[in-house]
């Protein structure tokens, strides 16, 4: 999160923001967040969320958009956070900041159960893994905006695809070539509604809880409209990226992927010529986390993950080395 936002986002910023959904300071409990503040808190013994994002990141009319396919998941029976209304019966409500700029809050209801770790890992839960994601995109399917409801945004109209490579340094132009390759490769694709829908593009186990298996999936606030096969990238590349050596990494799709897509499989179909075109989305992935870092961080006092993501992609980049072996597909 940028600098200039965390400094708007005052302890009277925060009060307002509450005292929209009726809590006041001591209601709630921040718990979080990397590009929104996130609270929880309780009302009646059930647990709830609130979130609060500067108009920097996602304007009003994006929230809208989100919360409104969101909800149309929910009346799907998609296992999702449901948002909930505030005092004055919005979804979303605004607060305005000194700097003509405002932050929006949200609500939804907490999620059941607790956050996956990979000790869970099994058949089953990777059959249910994959069955929820394939349930949002057989849903998507059926989705239409609705009316006075504005449109949630392509995948390449996001500022980390529209404009990444502002971000990156000058010396970084053999990587902004093969970013802008890849891009152009991607924009070329098909986008047929078996293929391409709003998703939400974000569906790591930072992203949902588990109870007994049952999956619950929240944070919605990066989905746009992009391929399928996306989604099932994105939970690849975070179950392996940052945990695991080659071989390892190898080893683990190799079991893990045919469970998940059984799973999938239940609820959607993919062409397998989307299965093919995985490592391109992997790699899409790659670049955005190798983008984040330069805009988010002080690349010259890193985090020691983001160090070491940063060497480890440059240097497999210019040896035309992927993060994962996927020929058994």
């Amino acid at each position: 999160m940028e600098k200039h936002i965390k400094e708007l986002f005052t302890d009277k910023v925060l009060e307002e923001c509450a005292l929209s959904f009726g809590l006041t300071l001591s209601d709630v409990t921040y718990i979080g967040g990397f590009e929104n503040f996130v609270y929880e808190f309780k009302r009646n013994s059930k647990e709830y969320i609130l979130r609060i994002g500067h108009s920097d990141h996602r304007e009003y009319d994006m929230i809208r958009a989100e919360l409104d396919w969101v909800n149309f998941l929910a009346k799907n029976k998609a296992n999702v956070s449901i948002p909930i209304e505030s005092n004055g019966g919005n979804l979303v409500e605004i607060v305005k900041v000194s700097d003509g700029s405002y932050f929006t809050v949200t609500g939804y209801e907490k999620a059941k159960g607790s956050r996956p770790t990979k000790e869970i890992i099994n058949d089953d839960f990777c059959f249910e893994y994959g069955r929820a994601v394939g349930k949002l995109h057989n849903l998507t399917k059926k989705y239409k905006v609705t009316d006075g409801i504005p449109k949630r945004y392509e995948w390449h109209e996001d500022i980390l695809f529209k404009n990444g490579t502002s971000f990156l340094p000058e010396e970084d132009e053999f990587i902004i070539e093969k970013y802008n390759e890849l891009i152009t490769y991607l924009k070329g694709l098909p986008t047929d509604v078996d293929s391409y829908g709003l998703i939400h593009t974000d569906i790591h186990f930072g992203n949902f809880f588990v109870e007994k298996n049952k999956i619950t999936i929240f944070d919605f606030d990066d989905c746009s409209y992009k391929w399928y096969i996306s989604d099932i990238a994105i939970v690849i590349f975070y179950l392996t990226a940052f945990s695991m050596d080659s071989d390892t990494r190898n080893s683990f799709i190799k079991e893990f992927l045919p469970s998940f897509m059984k799973g999938y499989n239940v609820e959607n179909k993919l062409d397998d010529f989307w299965l093919k075109e995985l490592m391109n989305f992997i790699k899409l992935r790659e670049f955005t986390i190798y983008i984040v870092i330069h805009r988010s961080f002080d690349v010259n006092n890193l985090p020691e993950w983001a160090e070491k993501f940063k060497i480890d992609f440059k240097r497999r980049l210019e040896k035309n080395i992927p993060l994962m072996n996927l020929d058994f597909i």
